[in-house]
């Protein structure tokens, strides 16, 4: 039986050493530097990095640092003042905009929940004693309906083991449709759980067909992890992409505004004129463009 790429990504070795003022690399995937005086020392996990380290990221790179009860994940290409990129996500306010993607996901699971045939089909494995559905399909679409229930009862510890069982038996059928779904509803079960290193990583090695139902939400979450990890401008590509088939909504308007305004520069009137006009409407996505222009 193959194995999952995404499996190791939960074995993550945490090396609590140096000072209370230190993050340590709890996540690598791809080469990261530490930048000291013009050297470039190679980051690996358990090695500690002060607020104030410049950092620099080749290009596919993710680095999840930690400290404390705290994570904060930055992705490449690019080299990162860390204080500085700790001051923006301040200014970001993530705990409004997580809210909002939640409330997003929530709505997908809610309105595309797989329907359930009368036919009874068993689970493989070891998963079959605690695990039966009427179901006709794929072998591994139950993994999906369980999965999704769980995020809907909350219980993320049990919705990432199932949809890690899953996307296993996906992937050993060759079910590439129910792969790639499994792999998002994992991302994001992933990133609310706050490994966000291992969830942007996978949603990086999807291709998603912008006519998939659950598409924009993709588009959305995978935006949103580059975002919060310095990709700005990435973040910006992502949610261009495709809008003639899936237009964006609000929360997606949002993101880019942000995005646009944290990137290079070029695009800060761009940004404005849709921080600026999503300020002057009213609802949650309004009141945290207000909030972020004020600040």
């Amino acid at each position: 039986m193959k194995k999952t790429l995404l499996l190791p990504l939960f074995s993550i070795l945490l090396v609590f050493s140096g000072t209370c003022e230190d993050f340590i690399v709890s996540y690598l995937n791809g080469d990261a530097f530490l930048l000291t005086r013009g050297d470039e020392e190679y980051l690996d996990i358990g090695d500690t990095v002060s607020d104030k380290a410049r950092i620099l990221i080749e290009e596919g790179g993710i680095l999840e640092l930690r400290r404390d009860s705290r994570s904060f994940t930055l992705a490449g290409p690019g080299t990162f003042e860390l204080a500085s990129m700790l001051a923006r996500a301040g200014k970001r306010e993530s705990a409004p905009l997580a809210n909002l993607l939640s409330s997003r996901i929530d709505r997908m699971l809610s309105n595309s929940e797989i329907e359930k045939p009368s036919s009874v089909m068993g689970v493989r494995g070891a998963a079959a004693e605690e695990m039966e559905m009427d179901w006709i399909g794929s072998e591994s679409d139950p993994y999906i309906s369980r999965g999704r229930d769980q995020l809907r009862g909350g219980d993320y510890s049990a919705a990432q083991k199932t949809f890690s069982q899953g996307l296993e038996i996906a992937r050993d059928y060759g079910e590439s449709d129910s792969e790639a779904e499994l792999a998002f509803l994992l991302s994001w079960t992933l990133s609310v759980e706050g490994s966000t290193g291992p969830a942007l990583h996978s949603l990086s090695l999807l291709q998603v067909d912008p006519y998939t139902p659950w598409y924009p939400e993709y588009r959305l979450l995978h935006a949103r992890l580059l975002l919060d990890s310095g990709a700005s401008e990435q973040a910006a590509e992502i949610l261009r992409q495709n809008r003639g088939i899936q237009p964006l909504q609000k929360e997606d308007e949002l993101i880019l505004g942000i995005a646009l305004f944290e990137g290079s520069g070029k695009n800060r009137k761009e940004a404005l004129e849709i921080l600026n006009g999503l300020a002057a409407e009213n609802g949650a996505v309004a009141d945290i463009a207000r909030a972020y222009l004020q600040k």
